[in-house]
Formats: C-alpha cells, structure tokens, sequence
C-alpha cells in the first residue's frame, strides 16, 4: 500500500477511536485517554488513563493486518468489554494492573486480531461504547 493512502487509512483509524495518531515506519499508533479520577499512593494522577491501538501496515493489499490494542478500564468494566470483544472475534491477549497502591483499580486489556484496520477499529469502539 502507498504511505499516502496508508496515512489517510490512519487518520480513518483514529477518527473512529476518537484518538490522536502518528504513522511511524509502516506502523499506525492511536492513542486516546480516557477521563478517569485516579489516585495512586494518595496523589492524584492519570498516567494509567492512556490506550493505544495500532495497526501494522506491512500489507500492499490493504487488506488483513495485524491490528492491537491496551486499553484501561475500571474493574467493573473488565467483563463486559472483554465479552463484547470476544463476541466480534478479537482475541485478549492479557489483562493487568499497571499499578500497586491505586483507586480505584485500574486494568489494561491487552487485544489484537487479523483483520482490516477500519473493521477493527469500529469493533473496538462499538466495545468501548457499550461501557457507558
């Protein structure tokens, strides 16, 4: 795929994630944060407020690519988006606390899938929509 149409692919990518992106070396990263209230050891902070998704622009076809994402959730979150992500076939590749000593709690979703990147990224945020 030429890097001008996979550019504008990214830029679809992010528009879809509500993220801001960056194109580096075949690779798209999106990043969104997430507006959540977050102490850690008692000191307000929102440094595990922060998702990525990417996909890997290897493919000249435009077609099936490998696609991931982290995103952070509240505990309470985990099940449902993990279930409404297994539900449109991607696949978890972790869940984790970042942090010791924090609240509330806070968990990374590690995911990925082969797939068109437009494709997962409306998967994604259809998951992401059901949280609310």
């Amino acid at each position: 795929m030429e890097e001008s149409s996979t550019k504008t692919l990214c830029n679809n990518f992010a528009q879809i994630l509500e993220g801001c992106h960056s194109f580096q070396k075949n690779m798209c990263i999106v990043e969104v944060t997430r507006n959540i209230q977050l102490t850690i050891m008692g000191h307000p902070s929102s440094t595990t407020s922060f998702g990525f998704f990417a996909f890997d622009s290897i493919n000249k076809k435009n077609e099936m690519e490998l696609n991931i994402g982290d995103f952070p959730l509240l505990e309470k979150e985990v099940i449902p988006f993990i279930q409404e992500l297994r539900m449109q076939g991607i696949k978890i590749s972790a869940v984790k606390a970042h942090w010791l000593f924090n609240e509330p709690k806070i968990f990374h979703v590690n995911f990925r899938s082969i797939d068109e990147p437009l494709s997962f990224a409306k998967k994604v945020r259809n998951a992401i929509n059901s949280l609310s």
